[in-house]
């Protein structure tokens, strides 16, 4: 990254998400905005993988903050524009995470919606999502729709454990 925030790659900018994201699992929120701060404003810098990337990681930020509206519109960018560039696994991981802000936030109904859609697309896509990686939501139960819940994983998605602690 340069002086002036801009990023000279792509590979730059995954490097900073990576980064992000080691932050966000050790729940160290302020590191993690800090390094994406300088690219949430800047889109047009960003491969449009790492641009969907970005606006699920803020919007898990804003969920964290419990700014729920915004959060739900960052997830909602993410998963329009990673469904049209075919990227079902971040479709998958923002509808996923659309459905534990709105779970956290207390609309079960949307959640509930959202969480079965995300389940959904991820058995049709061939990836694997287990519900032991979100132990704080039992309404995830991916495992148990799938039909060789002990295979090894297929296709597994970008899985965190970043969630807040359930309410």
């Amino acid at each position: 990254m340069r002086d002036d925030g801009r990023v000279d790659s792509d590979d730059d900018a995954e490097a900073i998400l990576d980064r992000a994201a080691r932050h966000i699992d050790r729940h160290e929120l302020a590191d993690a905005r800090r390094l994406l701060t300088p690219l949430i404003g800047r889109p047009a810098e960003l491969a449009p993988v790492s641009h969907c990337r970005l606006l699920i990681d803020w919007g898990w930020l804003c969920a964290a903050d419990q700014r729920y509206a915004e959060a739900r519109a960052f997830f909602a960018q993410a998963a329009a524009e990673a469904e049209s560039l075919s990227l079902p696994h971040l479709v998958v991981e923002a509808l996923r995470e659309a459905g534990i802000a709105a779970r956290l936030e207390g609309r079960r109904a949307e959640a509930d919606q959202l969480l079965a859609r995300s389940a959904e697309l991820a058995e049709l896509a061939g990836l694997w999502v287990d519900a032991r990686t979100h132990r704080s939501f039992s309404v995830w139960l991916t495992t148990a729709r799938n039909p060789r819940p002990n295979s090894p994983p297929r296709s597994p998605t970008r899985s965190r454990s970043r969630r807040p602690a359930a309410p």
